[in-house]
């Protein structure tokens, strides 16, 4: 699965999964959600395809809504892209 289609189906997710992304994130980068984390799977993840944490949905979610909230709407896009760079910044 691509981040941008986890984006688009984020409502179907639960609040304690986490998006492991393949890196360089992008948003055509290939994704795993996991809906619990457990020790050890993710390391596998990791070293085996170069995914690495992204962010938990429930945080995602909140982060849509505060952009949302804006007077500026935001395209599907240009979401992806500003969660990219919260993720990459100031997670």
């Amino acid at each position: 699965m691509k981040l941008t289609r986890v984006i688009e189906v984020l409502d179907e997710l639960p609040n304690d999964a986490t998006p492991f992304v393949q890196e360089p994130w992008s948003q055509l980068s290939e994704c795993v959600v996991h809906a619990e984390i457990i020790e050890g799977p993710y390391a596998s993840l990791e070293e085996r395809y170069g995914m690495t944490c992204f962010l938990e949905v429930d945080l995602i979610r909140d982060l849509f809504e505060q952009l949302m909230d804006r007077s500026k709407p935001f395209g599907h896009e240009e979401l992806v892209n500003r969660l990219i760079q919260y993720a990459r910044n100031d997670a």
